[in-house]
């Protein structure tokens, strides 16, 4: 027993130093196995070469969670708030921001709830369409809620009227909500998940595959219901 453990501890060691050699290199060997696929990837600067610039002087908003562009079009931005505004500015030195939308009687904010990202539909600049995550009453704790609302002046503001519910996902404990969305390439929206809270995640949420959202990436496609409902499985989910 005694010479088993003590193999066992050399060869701990052993994985760890390799590890932290590999980990430290900044490239691949030149005989690398071929199973494997390595990148070099380039250096970060160094501290001394990061200078911060103030921009948008004329915009101050406590509590901005996320920051995004209409699909293509650089002029203009939309600020997310915790507390539930998304407010909207031009892309220029002098610009003044104004609400566009604004959740906050319904939003529940509270440590790490409350809203937490937003989405530019890819045909933003044809439907006007924009997808807020945020916590909202009900549930256990709350829910964790996506939807849609849509522009009646082309993208210069939301009618809070014009909400479409998509998912609502019951929050058992106040943390680790997650929240962020966005678009992929494939055209469908992302949403991101924490693992429901508590300490230790308790009940093993992010781990359960089956019949559990919390601790996942949802991949939902917003385009194309076919039977009357919010959103659809990607066929290659």
């Amino acid at each position: 027993m005694g010479s088993k453990a003590a193999l066992l501890r050399r060869s701990g060691v052993a994985l760890v130093a390799a590890l932290m050699v590999a980990l430290s290199s900044p490239g691949c060997p030149a005989d690398d196995p071929p199973r494997l696929r390595c990148v070099d990837l380039p250096r970060p600067p160094s501290i001394d070469q990061i200078a911060l610039e103030r921009v948008f002087p004329g915009v101050s908003i406590p509590g901005g969670v996320d920051l995004v562009q209409p699909p293509g079009d650089d002029s203009r931005w939309f600020l997310a708030t915790q507390g539930g505004q998304v407010v909207a500015f031009d892309a220029s030195d002098d610009a003044a921001a104004s609400v566009a939308l604004d959740l906050s009687a319904q939003v529940f904010v509270d440590g790490e709830a409350g809203l937490l990202g937003v989405a530019l539909h890819p045909d933003f600049a044809e439907n006007g369409a924009l997808f807020v995550s945020y916590t909202t009453p009900g549930g256990t704790a709350f829910l964790s809620r996506v939807s849609r609302f849509t522009s009646p002046d082309g993208g210069l503001s939301f009618d809070p009227a014009s909400e479409a519910v998509i998912l609502e996902v019951d929050q058992p404990y106040t943390n680790h909500n997650g929240g962020d969305l966005g678009f992929g390439p494939d055209g469908f929206l992302y949403f991101g998940l924490g693992d429901g809270g508590s300490a230790g995640d308790p009940s093993n949420r992010a781990q359960t595959i089956t019949n559990q959202k919390l601790g996942k990436i949802l991949r939902l496609d917003v385009n194309n219901s076919i039977l009357g409902d919010p959103y659809d499985i990607p066929s290659d989910n």
